[in-house]
């Protein structure tokens, strides 16, 4: 391929640390809170309830943002607003900004947020700041502002730790890796928080929490152990946080517990909340990379020690009642239960059955960032069975797109798109957890390895264009346009392109081609750095960059799209 076909417009990656006005390193924080936003997005979204494509969803104490990117992208909404008191944090946001819209505000004012215009509020993981800096008050004013702010039915959200209940406990550190002193971690005048010990870091802990000497503590031997008998609250502060050596100086500075379950429930009905529900949230991957086998806690009832658990974490759930002059049912809030609706799937060796229905195996053919592909192996193999993925962590686009490949069928019908056809899907949806679609024909060739490789034809971007412009004509319809859904498809000596995602969506200015699918098609880039079969969304700036180079942009790939793309659908 030569050069020039990959002038597409992707900026050379950020390698500097930003530092915030108080000292804290905010790219380790983002790395660290990005990484766990999967887990929070599977803790806060079955909550959600019904959403719309109009819903309005508020991601107070968004942070990096990435948590409210995520959800857009799995709601397909541009609605989903990030709010953030620090500018430092929204500058990260801006940096990769896609989809969601940032708001500088007050968490305990949101005063930029109108009366009753949220869908939904959620708080992910912010509570403990907002107590730390603005105290208990600041998270009454927090929820206050969120239930003057949600429209009557609408939904906060709160997922943070969990303090324990009162009343002393046992902590024993399991490890002694690491050095016992704080002289033996300092290197040139630095301490090295990282190359202390458990029960080093544990003695830092106690001089520093709260400005020091803030609880009591005592080494005590019993049944053999070796144990720090303490306040279970200061127990779990330091649990949560002894793996946070990164950014010691300014964690140690945070209150992680705050609320028990019991005053998190209070503190929700005190600003006008009902049907209130209190989930543990267990961090599974705290438990068994930080807790499990490195610390252990016991309490002592005179008869010898007793292992106790206390959750990491909780999500509180509440509602504004639907009608402010009519008194509701008190219901429980339920969530759509993934984990059963994952477990009825049993994909076996030579089979895959879902509750009475079971197809005969064949080979994986693919697997996508929330689906799984396999050959119905009937002795004909012109049949897959597309199937949520069991090993994802939350599912709303999983299930969504199986919807509505099950169900706008039609809409293709009256594009004259060409897809593949369904012969069978989950007749208990939605949500649908399979269906039954024609296998792409031997021979067939993915768009995005035809793009990789500088093989796409001009008749294919032809075809593509045509179908581009009538459905971002429409106003009404968007197509999913990421090449790895279209097979480039040879049928009695004709080539054609054939959609195998089956995805319509709702038209969303956000996501129009333009601004999504055409870097896709015309920068390799976006395709070679794909994750789980699924081209990269470009961000605000990158796309915001084609658009202001698109006239000059003198590519083969980007002048076919010229040709035949109508001129309001391209960049402008």
């Amino acid at each position: 391929m030569e050069s020039k076909e990959r002038e597409g417009g992707l900026p050379p990656k950020e390698t500097n640390h930003l530092i915030s006005e108080t000292g804290r390193d905010l790219t380790i924080y983002g790395e660290l809170m990005d990484a766990a936003l999967k887990a929070k997005a599977a803790s806060i979204m079955p909550y959600f309830g019904e959403v719309s494509d109009k819903s309005i969803i508020i991601d107070v104490g968004s942070g990096t943002g990435q948590l409210a990117e995520y959800i857009s992208r799995e709601l397909h909404s541009s609605n989903v607003y990030a709010v953030d008191f620090s500018h430092d944090m929204l500058a990260l946001a801006a940096a990769n900004l896609s989809k969601i819209n940032l708001v500088h505000d007050d968490a305990t004012k949101l005063d930029k947020i109108p009366n009753e215009s949220a869908d939904i509020i959620y708080h992910g993981t912010v509570g403990h700041e907002i107590q730390t800096f603005r105290g208990i008050s600041g998270l009454d004013d927090s929820l206050h502002s969120s239930f003057r702010s949600l429209k009557p039915g609408g939904r906060e959200i709160w997922r943070d730790f969990v303090k324990p209940p009162e009343g002393d406990v046992y902590l024993e550190i399991l490890t002694n890796d690491g050095f016992d002193t704080v002289d033996k971690a300092t290197q040139n005048g630095f301490l090295n928080y990282s190359l202390l010990s458990t029960k080093a870091l544990f003695d830092c802990f106690h001089c520093q929490f709260k400005g020091g000497n803030a609880f009591n503590y005592e080494d005590v031997t019993q049944d053999g152990h070796n144990l720090i008998k303490l306040p279970a609250k200061y127990a779990q502060e330091f649990i949560l946080r002894k793996d946070y050596t990164a950014n010691w100086r300014q964690e140690i500075e945070e209150e992680y517990t705050y609320w028990t379950q019991d005053e998190a429930k209070s503190a929700f009905e005190k600003s006008g909340f009902t049907n209130i529900q209190i989930i543990d949230d267990d961090n599974e991957y705290i438990r068994n990379h930080r807790l499990t086998g490195k610390v252990a806690l016991y309490t002592y009832d005179g008869s010898g020690l007793k292992p106790i658990e206390f959750s990491t974490h909780m999500v509180i759930v509440g509602q504004k009642e639907p009608s402010a002059t009519t008194k509701t049912e008190e219901r429980e809030i339920e969530p759509i239960n993934f984990t059963s609706l994952l477990d009825s799937i049993k994909v076996k060796n030579e089979s895959i059955k879902i509750d009475q229905q079971e197809f005969p195996k064949g080979e994986l053919l693919g697997r996508g960032q929330h689906k799984e592909v396999y050959l119905v192996d009937d002795g004909e193999n012109n049949k897959v069975i597309k199937i949520v993925r069991k090993d994802m962590t939350t599912f709303y686009s999983a299930f969504s797109s199986l919807q509505q490949s099950v169900e706008r069928q039609h809409i293709l019908d009256n594009f004259g798109i060409k897809y593949m056809k369904i012969y069978d899907y989950d007749k208990n949806g939605p949500p649908y957890r399979f269906l039954v679609q024609e296998k792409i024909p031997k021979g067939s060739l993915c768009a995005s390895e035809l793009i990789v490789n500088g093989e796409l034809k001009e008749e294919n971007i032809a075809q593509m264009a045509q179908i581009v412009n009538a459905f971002e004509n429409s106003k009404q319809w968007q197509i999913d346009t990421n090449p790895f859904n279209w097979y480039r498809v040879n049928k009695n000596g004709k080539t054609e392109m054939v959609y195998i995602g089956g995805t319509v969506y709702r038209y969303n200015e956000n996501w129009s081609f333009d601004k999504v699918g055409l870097l896709q098609w015309v920068d390799p880039r976006y395709v070679e750095t794909s994750q789980n079969q699924s081209a990269k969304i470009p961000n605000q700036a990158e796309f915001q960059d084609f658009a202001r180079r698109w006239q000059k942009l003198d590519t083969k790939y980007a002048n076919w799209w010229k040709k035949y793309l109508n001129p309001n659908v391209q960049p402008k």
